[in-house]
């Protein structure tokens, strides 16, 4: 009886393991479900706005203009979660012989699998869209990028500090002029990897399994990526129509391409350096 309950209690440790890297990785930590997913992506998008929303808010608290004013913000939030399992059982084999024999057998077998799930989130807000909303009371506050402060707020005010000393000239970089290529952009990046393992022995009388080496190893890594760039926008007319089929013309800003490009720019960086530390681990 004990030695079915020892197996059972093998099993139901070694069930997480064998699966990781074999199937599609969940944002949430195990043991949660499917809701605890929607939980943790709704908290971190919203936090994430109202990071964006307190910053801006704040920059403006004592101003009327300030070097935004006809900027837009551009969000790019990525969720990567990485697994990987490994399966490596050893048997030594010793033969019924006396000590002095010389002869011994050794087998073993190491199989392993990744998964590797990335979600991305993108957004775009005007500054006059974020001083029109109402700014968050209370904020989640929590690992990674559900912490309450990841210091968009400090950058803006380090920002406008060097435009009033002179050091940069905002003014002559807007949508109009020959210029409008200067960009802020605020990244921030978190990651975190856990690791765990099994190994059930057993040693008999002339064979002995898994007395040097791991039976079930995993390997959990989470990369966490957000990206805020602030730049000057341009306006597009849009022909959209009412309920009643009436073509109806309106002006839309959209980021310039100077803000395009940078945002993009960092966007792919940031895919080619996380690609690189998943395969290098």
């Amino acid at each position: 009886m004990q030695v079915y309950l020892r197996a059972a209690v093998v099993l139901s440790l070694s069930t997480p393991l064998i699966n990781c890297g074999s199937v599609v990785p969940s944002l949430q930590e195990f043991p949660g479900g499917p809701a605890e997913g929607q939980v943790l992506v709704h908290d971190i998008v919203s936090n994430v706005n109202c990071e964006v929303q307190q910053a801006v808010w704040a920059l403006y608290k004592n101003r009327k203009h300030t070097l935004l004013d006809n900027w837009g913000v551009q969000i790019a939030l990525s969720l990567q979660v990485s697994e990987k399992g490994t399966v490596n059982p050893t048997v030594a084999w010793l033969p019924p012989s006396p000590a002095t024999a010389v002869f011994n057998l050794n087998a073993g077998l190491s199989a392993s699998s990744e998964a590797t799930r990335v979600d991305k989130l993108n957004s775009f807000f005007t500054v006059q869209e974020l001083l029109k909303y109402r700014i968050c009371v209370e904020r989640t506050n929590g690992p990674m990028l559900l912490q309450s402060d990841l210091k968009l707020k400090e950058w803006l005010f380090d920002v406008l500090d060097v435009g009033v000393t002179g050091q940069v000239n905002y003014k002559r970089d807007t949508p109009k002029s020959t210029f409008g290529n200067d960009v802020l952009s605020h990244e921030v990046k978190f990651e975190v990897i856990t690791d765990g393992n099994l190994t059930p022995g057993w040693k008999l009388t002339n064979v002995s399994v898994n007395q040097d080496a791991s039976l079930l190893s995993a390997n959990r890594g989470r990369i966490h990526d957000l990206t805020i760039t602030f730049g000057p926008t341009d306006e597009v007319l849009v022909v959209e129509r009412d309920a009643s089929g009436r073509a109806i013309t309106r002006a839309v800003a959209r980021p310039s391409q100077a803000a395009l490009n940078s945002h993009l720019a960092s966007q792919i960086g940031l895919a080619v350096a996380n690609n690189i530390k998943t395969n290098l681990r």
